[in-house]
């Protein structure tokens, strides 16, 4: 299989941050099982280091990686009702650079938490808020975590989990990786899925247990808990495509690399309220299904079976 052994170039020293670009492609239907809201991942560094080639790849487990690709001009509102349809499906906001940093305002926030903002009707009723369970990737060349807070808040930045590619990518792994995530896109979901399904009781278990692992390394702050479930999501993805051999390299060095920069990100001190906000939304995720069943007017926010 082209795909699969294409996945070894990823394994070459120096190519980590591309490795766990793909691994964190394999997660995204991961934080439905673990019954996490989602999350945000950087993918930050100069042009030619392989961000946006490396997500493209992971893209291309699911299908055409274009599909998944969100203008960074577009309106929030229109993002949300890409994030609507796909549901448990990654996305990714390409090239977020310059001037278009500002067009990421509040965006974090709603993409991590995986619910809409309220809106009215023109009765002036709340409408029905869109929701989705995944991950979303930004490519960028300017860190996020630098940026200023009417930008970027820090209730964003404790959402997002910042990745820096500072290896040059080979221009001919580079161009094999591009092509291979072109013509052979859509393989290696379908086995994956298939598994999580199946197992899906042992899938969480294993969720679960990777999350606990990760919160108690050193330097690990468990305020950045976003960033943990990714790194844990993106470990236990990682190993299970690895069991069915869908690739070619140790996730193990991957995911570590990452956990390098979620030591690194340094939560800062947040408000009571903000906290609480926090918790009371992770609460309805967690028991969404219970919550619709008792309003019986509002549907499953997140459908994996499909």
């Amino acid at each position: 299989e082209v795909w699969v052994e294409t996945t070894r170039i990823l394994g070459k020293p120096g190519y980590e941050a591309l490795a766990f670009a793909l691994l964190a492609g394999f997660a995204a239907p991961l934080f439905q099982v673990s019954r996490k809201s989602g999350a945000v991942v950087s993918l930050a560094g100069a042009s030619g280091a392989g961000k946006t080639i490396s997500i493209r790849y992971g893209l291309s487990v699911w299908s055409d990686p274009a599909a998944f690709f969100i203008s960074p001009q577009g309106t929030n509102n229109a993002k949300d009702n890409l994030f609507k349809t796909a549901t448990n499906l990654p996305l990714v906001i390409d090239d977020i650079s310059g001037p278009l940093m500002r067009n990421i305002k509040g965006l974090i926030y709603t993409a991590a938490n995986g619910i809409a903002k309220e809106t009215l009707t023109k009765d002036r009723e709340l409408r029905e808020q869109s929701r989705w369970c995944t991950l979303v990737a930004l490519t960028t060349n300017n860190s996020i975590m630098d940026l200023p807070a009417d930008i970027v808040t820090d209730a964003e930045k404790c959402r997002t989990l910042e990745i820096t590619f500072d290896t040059p990518v080979d221009p001919a792994d580079g161009a094999t990786l591009s092509n291979v995530a072109e013509m052979h896109y859509g393989h290696a979901g379908e086995p994956f899925i298939r598994y999580v399904i199946k197992h899906r009781a042992f899938v969480a278990e294993m969720c679960d247990k990777a999350v606990d692992h990760i919160n108690k390394m050193p330097g690990v702050n468990p305020a950045n808990r976003y960033g943990i479930w990714l790194c844990a999501l993106a470990l236990v993805a990682g190993r299970i495509a690895r069991k069915l051999h869908l690739i070619q390299f140790n996730p193990e060095l991957a995911v570590e690399y990452a956990l390098k920069s979620l030591r690194g990100n340094i939560s800062t001190q947040r408000a009571p309220s903000a906290l609480m906000r926090d918790l009371v939304a992770e609460y309805i995720q967690d028991n969404w299904g219970k919550i619709a069943r008792k309003t019986e007017r509002i549907s499953s926010p997140i459908n994996l079976d499909l």
